[in-house]
């Protein structure tokens, strides 16, 4: 009963801090006009290969970004380390660790970092390049912590700092994830080792506008264009707007197919509901298999942004491996792919070491 309460309680405090926006379909819908698009970006390559339905089934530090309650599962010292060559020769990098602190919780801190590489500066006047170069940049920094309240019943949240730049302008904002992940009864199978139905809710990237700021908007104007004999250099600013972050709603389900000794299905489905698009449903599938004593094998497959129209992203795959030896309780590998359609593929990688 205690846990049911406290369920009901996060539940509640879940969609009280949603937007209105984020709870109710908006016409038309608010397509590109939130920053920070970098946090949409999803983090490990075991989550991208299950095609982002991974709010319920993240087992490592990248539980930081799909559902910081998840973190709570973990039981020892972790890193992680991914990196992600993404579109147009940009490169997206995560960095994370987690530290079990027992009886109290799990404590961990991500650094996500997107980067521009150099762009020639280009004007009306010079439109094959000034000679000059400038970059953005996008970071966010956050530091998280889980708990279970029982074997069934675990909650996590995370506070974050984010921050863009683009040559000479920059922006930077806080914002709050909030989750939980509760094991229902709901088919379970105890004979066959099989947990019932998994749930996973999260809310990420809730908190406060972004505003660009810096000298490329300061200008020199004519504030009289009709009278001669003025001062026609008088400095002026010219105001920026002012953007939400992009928050989305997430829930996802698990369950396990099967569950034995030396191999275990699951699979999983993300219904999301972010404030800059439609409604989706990211699914995805894992297959795991342990073919040494030490050695286990993970395959991978995924469908992202079902049921969103004019979608540029789609199938994905991937698989992991990970191998215990002495001195360190694990050394895992995963790779991810995605095909974002005409944009084209993304292939990731991520390191992970647990001690």
């Amino acid at each position: 009963m205690k846990m049911q309460k406290i369920l009901i309680a996060f539940i509640l405090l879940l969609i009280s801090l949603s937007p209105l926006d984020l709870l109710a379909k908006v016409t038309p819908v608010k397509m590109g006009t939130t920053a920070a698009s970098f946090l949409e970006i999803g983090v490990g390559s075991a989550g991208v290969g299950m095609g982002s339905a991974y709010t319920t089934v993240c087992e490592d530090v990248s539980a930081i970004y799909w559902n910081p309650a998840k973190l709570a599962s973990l039981r020892n010292l972790e890193t992680i380390f991914m990196i992600q060559p993404w579109l147009a020769d940009i490169n997206f990098n995560f960095l994370g660790g987690a530290l079990p602190l027992p009886g109290i919780g799990v404590v961990a801190l991500g650094f996500t970092i997107l980067n521009s590489g150099d762009i020639a500066e280009t004007t009306m006047e010079y439109q094959e390049g000034t000679g000059s170069f400038y970059n953005a940049t996008d970071m966010a920094i956050g530091l998280c912590f889980a708990r279970e309240l029982t074997d069934r019943f675990a909650f996590g949240f995370s506070g974050k700092y984010i921050y863009q730049r683009i040559s000479t302008m920059s922006a930077s904002a806080l914002a709050l994830d909030l989750g939980v992940h509760v094991v229902t009864p709901f088919f379970e199978r105890p004979s066959s080792n099989v947990q019932g139905l998994r749930i996973g809710m999260c809310i990420s990237n809730y908190g406060g506008k972004m505003k660009m700021n810096g000298d490329d908007t300061y200008i020199a104007v004519d504030p009289d264009l009709n009278n001669g004999g003025n001062n026609d250099l008088i400095e002026a600013d010219y105001r920026t707007q002012a953007y939400n972050l992009p928050s989305v709603f997430r829930v996802g389900l698990a369950y396990d197919l099967f569950n034995g000794e030396h191999n275990r299905c699951t699979i999983a489905a993300d219904a999301l509901h972010p404030n800059n698009n439609y409604e989706y449903v990211n699914a995805g599938l894992e297959y795991q298999l342990a073919l040494f004593r030490d050695l286990g094998l993970k395959f991978r497959g995924g469908y992202k942004t079902l049921l969103l129209e004019e979608s540029t992203q789609g199938l994905a795959l991937g698989f992991g491996l990970q191998y215990k030896y002495h001195g360190i309780a694990g050394l895992r590998f995963d790779f991810g792919y995605s095909d974002m359609n005409e944009l084209g593929k993304v292939n990731s990688y991520t390191l992970s070491l647990l001690f």
